[in-house]
């Protein structure tokens, strides 16, 4: 007997302590990353998961479901109340995610959510712990009550980003919270008409992915069907925190994706938008670039609008330190476009931009592509209103200018524009109140150029009925040092009214400022037949006052609202082409170019006068401003120039000798 008692005890003992050892390894057992749960083992991986039902009040219910709502899968995770318990009381729920994440950096969290009708509370949310659970912080609240009611997922969660600025630390006893709290269970019971609460959560991911920068030139088309290494998903909240309720910036109703069937002309393009309508939300897609050391730096990308309409928060961002502080360097203006078609802005000069707004090329430049409006992609809201952009074949490439010495020929036989050339904005020439430039601008090359030449410059639009653009093609030239500058081209008239935008520009400082120098008269250039015309560079650049340079640019500008298809107005058709263009000009004999060294100017900055030291007899000083105007000449072989009535400012000074000429920047304090 007493042997008996003996075993009992020590089984019971036993007992006592297996069941210990078990409960302490579901309370400190952890997973590592990277970790993935779609629950299709119809159970908690209690390595893994750690359920807390009735935190606070009773009936709670956290348990895995066959249901086939989210996911892909036939079950996943619920998370409320026992059906038949609705009341007015409370039930606060935990379902914890217990991680490894000692020494782990860029972890990322994942999930598909659903709620049923569960209202707002402050409870609602994620929340961290870094000792097994004994404390939590809240690192991310949850509206449910402003999600549509569908399947959705948020943007990837920066675990290390919301420890960090909750003061917690990655560890090893790390623990993730996915908290509910409401009064009403799953099951439409009778409570309040019918209400019901809860959450179905499915295909929980935690993995580490730092960003990589890519080098230049970078290309993407997303024939992959994915997001590569060089792009994220990200929350909108610090570009878009200013305009909107901090609360509906972004949701899970979100799409940011690569979709089949959504590309230009190809398979795939990222879409970005709603999975429904209502409330307005922010998407953001960043691309990371290793800048450090890039000079002419440009930005492509076709883009396509679902009626998105113009909104402040339609931007590119940018950001020089990895993303932690953005500058809006660009609107969008989706309002503006021909709506459900393909486009393509000019070249984005990425180096202006980023100068423009006091950012740096660095190791880690960050460009973000912000959308925001408050329709999904279907024409179900707002008597058939959609919204949302698709992105495709975008391309950041160093794309130096060449300004070409005379004589120079271009009948683009070989259909490539060479690096003379440039497709830019017109905003620097057209007029300041007009719309200057959209995606339906077009500029490119295509075959039927006058007899002889296989290819022309087409100039115009590719749709109708959202006003006038404007589109500059720029021809940059050296003429430093060259006399009797002389341009031929041939011109195709599509069918153009006469604008004072229409018209033929200068610039002798490489694009920073224009003058308009001929008019494009259409009455002198029949419609449907290519007519040859000219420019004499040097009398039409004298008549205004500004000098040849070794960065002077020619630009072409074309103005016009209808399209190169006779689908406006009646048969209206617009645009131009261009072709078989020639510069000649006469070399200055017996000059050349002097280096700085040979002719002296101090002080620099002045105030009142400047002295000029040169090792060669000067023959003649000429001052000019930034855009080219002669200020003053002085011939008297004088070293001294006074400039006391000037404006303070920035100024050329040419310098002529025997033996060439120097032209050197002075500053007027």
């Amino acid at each position: 007997m007493k042997k008996s008692v003996l075993f009992s005890t020590n089984f019971t003992w036993f007992s006592i302590l297996s069941f210990l050892l078990l409960l302490n390894h579901a309370l400190i057992a952890q997973v590592t990353i990277p970790f993935s749960d779609d629950f299709e083992l119809a159970e908690f991986d209690t390595s893994a998961w750690r359920l807390r039902p009735n935190l606070t009040g009773q009936n709670g219910l956290i348990e895995i479901q066959n249901n086939t709502t989210c996911g892909g899968g036939q079950f996943l995770a619920v998370i409320g109340k026992s059906q038949g318990s609705d009341g007015p009381s409370f039930t606060r729920n935990g379902l914890d995610l217990k991680l490894k994440l000692a020494g782990k950096k860029d972890v990322k969290l994942t999930f598909i959510i659903l709620d049923t009708d569960d209202e707002n509370n402050p409870q609602d949310g994620l929340f961290f712990s870094d000792n097994n659970g004994a404390t939590f912080k809240q690192v991310l609240r949850f509206y449910p009550d402003d999600w549509c009611g569908s399947c959705g997922s948020y943007p990837p969660i920066n675990v290390d980003s919301l420890a960090h600025v909750a003061g917690l630390n990655l560890n090893d006893q790390f623990v993730i919270r996915f908290q509910q709290f409401d009064n009403a269970d799953f099951f439409n019971s009778n409570f309040q008409q019918g209400e019901r609460d809860g959450y179905f959560i499915d295909n929980v991911k935690v993995y580490s992915r730092p960003n990589f920068y890519a080098n230049l030139p970078f290309s993407d088309g997303f024939e992959s069907g994915q997001l590569g290494p060089n792009w994220s998903h990200e929350w909108a909240d610090s570009t878009a925190k200013s305009a909107i309720d901090p609360k509906l910036i972004t949701l899970t109703d979100n799409t940011v994706r690569p979709n089949l069937g959504s590309g230009f002309q190809s398979q795939y393009g990222i879409i970005m938008g709603k999975n429904c309508d209502e409330n307005f939300q922010a998407n953001a897609l960043d691309l990371h670039l290793n800048l450090s050391g890039q000079t002419n730096v440009k930005l492509t990308f076709d883009i396509y609008s679902a009626k998105d309409e113009s909104n402040d928060l339609d931007a590119i961002f940018f950001s020089d330190d990895g993303g932690l502080t953005f500058k809006r360097v660009f609107l969008l203006n989706p309002g503006n476009w021909c709506s459900e078609s393909w486009g393509k802005f000019p070249p984005l000069n990425v180096d202006e931009l980023a100068s423009k707004y006091g950012l740096s090329f660095t190791s880690k430049f960050v460009i973000r592509f912000q959308q925001y409006d408050n329709a999904d992609f279907n024409d179900a809201f707002g008597q058939g209103e959609r919204d949302g952009f698709t992105l495709d074949n975008i391309r950041v490439f160093s794309a130096p200018i060449s300004f070409q010495s005379v004589p120079f020929t271009d009948d683009f036989l070989t259909n490539v524009l060479g690096p003379q050339w440039s497709w830019e904005f017109a905003d620097k020439s057209s007029a300041p109140d007009t719309v200057v430039t959209r995606i339906d601008n077009l500029m490119r090359l295509v075959a039927g150029g006058p007899t002889g030449s296989q290819y022309a410059i087409q100039m115009g639009k590719d749709c109708e009925g959202n006003g006038f653009n404007s589109n500059a093609l720029d021809l940059h030239l050296n003429l430093a040092l060259t006399t009797n500058v002389n341009l031929t081209y041939k011109i195709f008239n599509r069918g153009e009214e006469q604008h004072i935008q229409d018209s033929i520009f200068f610039s002798n400082d490489g694009g920073k400022k224009f003058r308009g120098v001929e008019s494009l008269d259409w009455s002198t250039i029949p419609q449907s037949q290519w007519v040859q015309k000219s420019l004499n560079i040097s009398n039409l650049a004298n008549a205004i006052g500004v000098s040849l340079t070794d960065s002077f640019v020619v630009r072409f500008q074309q103005f016009d609202n209808a399209d190169f298809f006779d689908g406006f107005s009646q048969g209206d058709a617009d645009g131009i082409y261009l072709d078989e263009f020639s510069v000649t000009g006469t070399p200055v004999t017996g000059i050349k170019s002097l280096i700085n060294s040979d002719v002296v100017i101090y002080p620099n900055p002045a105030t009142s006068s400047l002295t000029i030291q040169s090792q060669n007899p000067i023959q003649s000083m000429e001052l000019t401003d930034l855009a080219g105007h002669i200020l003053s000449v002085n011939s008297n072989k004088k070293n001294i120039l006074d400039f006391r009535d000037l404006s303070p400012g920035i100024y050329w000074l040419r310098v002529q000798t025997a033996e060439g000429v120097s032209v050197q920047k002075i500053v007027k304090e």
